[in-house]
């Protein structure tokens, strides 16, 4: 499990559990809640990619293609592929340093149907974490994509949430999200 420090951080990846983040601390206290269990979903952090939230019945069209996707979330009540694939794949370290690493995840074709590489970068200095992921297509077709990170964080008396929230679980029975009625261009809010 690669460590890296920084100052008072320390973060352990888990590169063979879909390269998730395990623990993230400041001085000792979580930043993210530290892994709790067995599976992916009890880490601190993993990847979306290459694609964030649910497709809907797994069905979809590109290029004219329809692809179809399995389920993927664990149990058998849960009808849409959820966060792409990259968080049920071993991942490979390319690069450790003491407080940077950077890890490599190879797609082949398969109900996916594109090849493509994703990447993530992690760099700890004594203000914090930078935590980026890309994705490149590595094949001869335009490959849609979307990218993002499942982070958990830990639920105490203090803990207090401020961020946009542009969206909401519509169709709970469905589980799908609603459309979001606006979305942020530059630094406007369209309608």
């Amino acid at each position: 499990m690669p460590t890296l420090r920084a100052g008072d951080h320390l973060l352990e990846l888990t590169p063979e559990a879909g390269g998730a983040i395990a623990r993230f601390t400041w001085r000792g206290e979580p930043l993210m809640r530290a892994s709790c269990g067995p599976s992916i979903l009890d880490t601190a952090c993993f990847p979306l990619v290459p694609f964030s939230n649910r497709i809907a019945s797994g069905r979809f069209e590109a290029d004219g293609r329809e692809v179809v996707l399995p389920p993927n979330f664990p149990g058998t009540d849960h009808p849409h592929p959820l966060h792409g694939s990259g968080w049920q794949a071993a991942w490979s370290v390319i690069e450790r340093h003491p407080a940077r690493a950077i890890l490599r995840h190879h797609h082949a074709p398969d109900a996916w149907p594109w090849r493509y590489e994703a990447e993530q970068s992690f760099e700890l200095s004594p203000d914090g974490l930078s935590h980026g992921l890309s994705v490149r297509n590595l094949g001869d077709s335009a490959m849609p994509a979307g990218l993002g990170f499942r982070p958990y964080f830990p639920r105490t008396d203090w803990t207090v949430y401020a961020g946009r929230h542009r969206g909401e679980l519509a169709d709970v029975r469905r589980r799908l999200a609603r459309p979001p009625r606006s979305c942020i261009v530059g630094d406007r809010l369209v309608a």
